[in-house]
């Protein structure tokens, strides 16, 4: 479903003369995504850091809602961090009261970790330059101890990896299966003997997703393009943002310009986990943004009820309405339209979901 197919099952079930402009439905509609993601924690993401003797604490990104875990990598063995309360981390801080299992407390988005950490994570250096943005493998000095699936940081530049293996006949080791620019970072070239730190300590977390934009953006390539250029030309980039991201058949490629009227600068290829590859001349790209992620298949449908019940409210002045709604939660939209009061009716099973009563459902909003 497009962002703009959401918007009209909207502004059809609103039905009424002063309903207000696709751009604060828009508005309106991402607020009620940011609340679901923030209370259903539908979109899981992984952010890894470098363990650093002595540290205390570090901070996740801004888009970050919530923690679902948090692990300690020593090679292939991890160490699962436990929760604790504020007051169990104040006591540590103030009296070092012994707490010799690894833990951390989290207060907005900064998280401490207790006890302190007594080492740091394993270096090495690169045995052969890497030469190109989009290498795949790398190739460190010696033997490592670093986990077999993990991330490294090289330079400014988070590399993912997939296996590696040990040469005592070149006396080299080689990570394999790599995606480049993990966790918002740039992929870049990086000199021989440049250091590889492991990223040990990995991070689950809940995190809100990218905004809708107002209407489907398409258009279609100019000419055939291989997997490695950073620019992309286009029939027309005129209805697209500034920067953002394109989607070509099945590859995500991040942009940071346009250039004239038909060009995408500053390209990022595979990115979002997908492959970067070549595209034939006329492949159709689109912002990847205008379109309904699939976690929220259900949540989308939800969210034009959620609004449709808080406009009726504010519209008949009344201060309680019900509405059925996948993983919609009660009074999670108060004061969204200055209601007083809003009910969501919840169903738990998809028995349940698709069955009828005196509310509207589902599937009535997009017929």
């Amino acid at each position: 479903m497009l962002a703009s197919q959401l918007i009209t099952a909207v502004r059809r079930k609103i039905d009424d003369p002063d309903v207000p402009t696709d751009a604060q439905i828009l508005v309106d509609l991402n607020t009620a995504r940011n609340i679901l993601a923030s209370e259903t924690h539908c979109f899981l993401s992984e952010y890894t850091r470098s363990s650093l003797a002595t540290a205390l604490k570090f901070t996740m990104p801004t888009d970050v809602v919530d923690i679902s875990k948090i692990q300690m990598w020593v090679g292939n063995t991890v160490r699962m961090l436990t929760p604790i309360t504020e007051k169990e981390y104040r006591n540590y801080i103030l009296s070092e009261t012994n707490i010799s299992h690894a833990s951390y407390w989290k207060t907005g988005r900064d998280i401490f970790l207790v006890p302190r950490l007594s080492a740091s994570a394993g270096t090495e250096v690169l045995s052969a330059a890497i030469t190109t943005a989009t290498a795949t493998i790398f190739e460190v000095t010696g033997t490592v101890t670093f986990r077999s699936v993990g991330r490294v940081l090289i330079d400014s530049e988070v590399i993912g990896y997939i296996g590696w293996s040990y040469s005592s006949t070149t006396g080299v080791t080689t990570f394999s299966n790599c995606t480049r620019g993990e966790e918002g970072t740039v992929p870049a070239t990086h000199l021989i003997t440049a250091t590889v730190t492991e990223r040990n300590i990995v991070t689950d977390c809940f995190v809100l997703p990218d905004p809708l934009y107002i209407g489907a953006f398409s258009t279609t390539l100019t000419g055939d393009h291989n997997a490695t250029v950073t620019t992309i030309t286009v029939a027309s980039n005129a209805t697209f943002p500034t920067a953002g991201k394109l989607l070509i058949d099945s590859e995500v490629i991040s942009y940071t310009g346009k250039s004239s009227t038909t060009g995408f600068t500053g390209c990022l290829r595979g990115r979002d986990g997908t492959t970067a590859a070549a595209h034939t001349g006329t492949a159709v790209v689109t912002d990847p943004n205008s379109t309904v992620e699939p976690q929220f298949a259900m949540c989308n449908d939800a969210l034009v009820l959620v609004f449709y019940a808080a406009w009726q409210a504010k519209v008949q002045d009344t201060d309680d309405v019900q509405v059925t709604g996948a993983f919609a939660q009660a009074e999670m939209f108060r004061g969204l339209y200055e209601i007083e009061k809003l009910k969501f009716k919840q169903y738990a099973t998809s028995a349940n979901y698709n069955s009828r009563d005196k509310y509207d459902t589902i599937e009535e909003v997009c017929e």
